[in-house]
């Protein structure tokens, strides 16, 4: 006989289509959520055949989270049966894995048919939701200005453009009765997540006149962001949330690596003008770099969602206790 276990004690099922440090932090702080993270391996090391790399991969991800308390699930995203058998797993979904660098990528598009199919064939009386973590790229450059979830979207880099087409592939669920969530994430940051090796090579930055200003969001925040948004405006019809999960704090990126280098004993980042800095860094670290805007969430007020973490000072300054707890 199955053993009755009371509502209370029961635990949420969610999905998690692919597996990052986010992922994982949700694994680990979500206590009343039952998370299944979906992953797939790095690319293949040198002096190694595919096969056993992603083997071994393989087995050290799931290693990995099953230590966060989590299930877990080897599976191609694109290939269509296991996309499907994923999505049958719960009707909650949180969309972490990057949109493909190739053209026509239209997975979100079919996850969002598979969801809405399974919708109606089974009848289930919660309607899906999925939640899919985005970029305050799609902004673009605004020059310093202020940008909150009202703004046009207007992305530079083809990493944003890439972003918005995700985007428009989401919101087609409206359509199908489908709870919509899109968080907008700037730079996500935590004590595994630092720009140490940037600092200890000594990179660049810009000079305050020419800096470009940014927000943050500390990776545990935008986790519990993620479980904390599927249980707001339950009782909406084709519920549709846009939140700009940041900080209300923005700052100039060079700020942010001194109080990094600070935090870490490391040298401060040398100045330079932009002219000379292009050539010092990476086309994408550029992208970056030229990219100015101030970022208000109207989102996280609406939907009552409080940060740990403020600001990047509030969270570095010693003795920093990254909590787990959601």
């Amino acid at each position: 006989m199955k053993r009755y276990i009371p509502r209370r004690l029961r635990r949420t099922r969610v999905v998690l289509a692919g597996c990052g440090q986010v992922g994982m932090s949700i694994c680990e702080s979500a206590k009343n959520v039952h998370c299944i993270a979906a992953y797939r391996g790095p690319a293949v090391e040198p002096n190694q055949t595919s096969q056993q790399t992603d083997a071994n991969a393989s087995d050290l991800k799931k290693q990995i989270i099953h230590s966060h308390g989590a299930n877990s699930i080897h599976i191609d995203l694109n290939h269509y049966r296991q996309l499907a058998q994923l999505l049958s797993l719960s009707h909650r979904v949180v969309w972490l894995a990057p949109p493909s660098t190739k053209t026509n990528d239209n997975i979100l598009k079919k996850a969002i048919g598979l969801m809405a199919l399974r919708h109606q064939k089974y009848g289930h009386q919660t309607k899906p939701q999925l939640v899919y973590v985005s970029t305050t790229g799609v902004y673009g450059n605004t020059n310093g200005a202020w940008v909150n979830e009202l703004s046009p979207v207007n992305p530079e880099s083809a990493r944003a453009k890439r972003r918005v087409e995700a985007e428009q592939q989401v919101r087609t669920g409206l359509k199908r009765n489908i709870d919509i969530a899109i968080l907008r994430a700037p730079g996500i940051y935590s004590h595994k997540r630092l720009p140490k090796e940037r600092l200890l090579q000594g990179l660049p930055t810009l000079t305050p006149e020419e800096d470009a200003w940014s927000n943050h969001i500390h990776e545990h925040d935008l986790a519990r962001l993620c479980v904390w948004i599927q249980f707001k405006n339950k009782t909406v019809r084709n519920a549709f949330r846009l939140v700009n999960a940041c900080d209300a704090e923005p700052m100039k990126m060079g700020d942010y690596f001194d109080l990094v280098a600070d935090h870490l004993s490391l040298p401060r980042p040398p100045r330079m003008h932009a002219q000379a800095i292009q050539n010092e860094v990476s086309p994408m670290m550029w992208s970056f770099m030229r990219e100015s805007r101030k970022v208000e969430s109207k989102g996280l007020k609406q939907y009552q969602f409080s940060l740990k973490y403020q600001n990047v000072a509030s969270a570095l300054m010693p003795p920093h206790h990254f909590q787990s707890g959601m």
